[in-house]
């Protein structure tokens, strides 16, 4: 492999991100079984004062487990462990402020739901540490209870069941109830 061409590599990632054409990221090439570039580039949120992005850092994955959620939820419905039609606060009792009280389990599914992820708490901005934290679960990442909280008082921005407003956090709370 051309250490030329792996150079070039790291300078392209490293300056994508330094030019915020993509978030922090990290890349791995390898070859023939032999691992060339393990790197991270950028800091682990855009706010400089937060520790660089490791090459082992946790990512969320959004977008692509959205199947994979929506196919859960869909399978405890046809069990009869869970209702589109029930409010969300049934299973999250935290979720009840500025009218999600009547924020219903389908309106998260198809994204009706009036959040905004743009309008949105960022909870690396708003927590220094997890003391002025509920306590959390066990099976709950640390990042995720955070993210949670951060936002079960932030207010809806958009009119429920109107519009279709893509949200992750539409199904981050959509995973906290399964």
């Amino acid at each position: 492999m051309s250490a030329q061409k792996v150079r070039r590599v790291r300078e392209l990632t490293a300056g994508w991100v330094d030019e915020g054409i993509t978030t922090p990221t990290t890349a791995i090439v390898a070859r023939k079984g032999v691992i060339v570039i393990d790197e991270a580039f950028g800091n682990r949120t855009p706010n400089a004062d937060f520790s660089p992005l490791q090459h082992d850092s946790i990512f969320t994955l959004a977008s692509i487990t959205k199947p994979v959620t929506a196919t859960c939820i869909m399978a405890l419905v046809e069990d009869g462990r869970l209702g589109l039609n029930r409010p969300v606060r049934d299973y999250i009792p935290e979720f009840r402020v500025d009218g999600k009280d009547a924020v219903l389990v389908h309106h998260l599914l198809t994204h009706t739901s009036g959040i905004d992820d743009e309008s949105l708490t960022n909870p690396f901005e708003t927590h220094a540490n997890d003391d002025d934290l509920p306590p959390r679960d066990d099976n709950q990442h640390p990042r995720i209870h955070e993210y949670l909280i951060a936002n079960y008082d932030v207010p809806l921005s958009k009119q429920l069941g109107e519009e279709m407003a893509y949200s992750n956090y539409n199904y981050t709370l959509l995973r906290e109830i399964f």
